[in-house]
């Protein structure tokens, strides 16, 4: 499929072509999005495809000192994560969506970790969700609590990720934005944790985790 220059928007004048573009492309349409006007249904749909062709960094987040309460559920997968300033002191940011056990656990305690992750295992493990940590390491899918810690401490023990930064949530300075809330930490310090040999940090891409390529300048 040849990709031309256009653009596209909510009340695009020919939705039966855009439509059928986003049928081509995805096959089907998103179940989230049947509510939607047809205009902005296609829309939401383009943007998704464009941005799913862009490698984002991956990063995993979990609240840190939560009460046993916020436990269940602690810790997610992340490509939102980045940066938002650097002086006076580090500011970073990613996006989570509300309701989750995640943000619920990081509204509690006010602090998370932040971890670039190496290893597929580990993304795919905070991607799915905490049953399928319970998974890894022979925990059998009994006690998810403790897989969900015992995965993290992987992050650390086991070389799977470059660093993970220790945050302070910034509560005054986050939003919410749609179904999302933008979530703002200033950064306490950073612990290098070091990868295995020939290994990169992840990232995801045009549906398919991967690693950073050759330099090309």
């Amino acid at each position: 499929m040849v990709w031309t220059a256009r653009r596209w928007t909510a009340s695009g004048a020919d939705d039966s072509d855009l439509n059928a573009v986003i049928a081509a492309v995805l096959q089907e349409p998103s179940p989230k999005n049947e509510s939607l006007p047809r205009g902005l249904h296609a829309l939401t749909q383009t943007v998704v495809h464009a941005m799913r062709q862009v490698p984002h960094p991956l990063f995993v987040i979990k609240a840190d000192d939560v009460e046993d309460a916020y436990q269940d559920g602690n810790g997610l997968l992340v490509s939102s994560f980045n940066t938002v300033a650097i002086h006076p002191q580090p500011m970073v940011s990613f996006n989570i969506k509300v309701p989750s056990a995640t943000y619920n656990a990081i509204e509690s305690s006010r602090l998370f970790s932040a971890s670039s992750v190496s290893s597929v295992d580990i993304a795919k493990a905070f991607a799915k969700g905490v049953r399928e940590r319970a998974l890894i390491n022979g925990c059998g899918g009994n006690d998810v609590t403790d897989a969900t810690n015992l995965v993290h401490d992987m992050i650390v023990t086991e070389g799977v990720a470059l660093f993970t930064m220790k945050c302070r949530w910034m509560e005054t300075q986050s939003s919410r934005v749609g179904d999302h809330m933008i979530m703002v930490g200033k950064v306490l310090r950073l612990e290098e944790h070091g990868i295995s040999e020939g290994q990169g940090t992840l990232i995801y891409s045009d549906g398919q985790y991967r690693y950073a390529g050759q330099p090309v300048d």
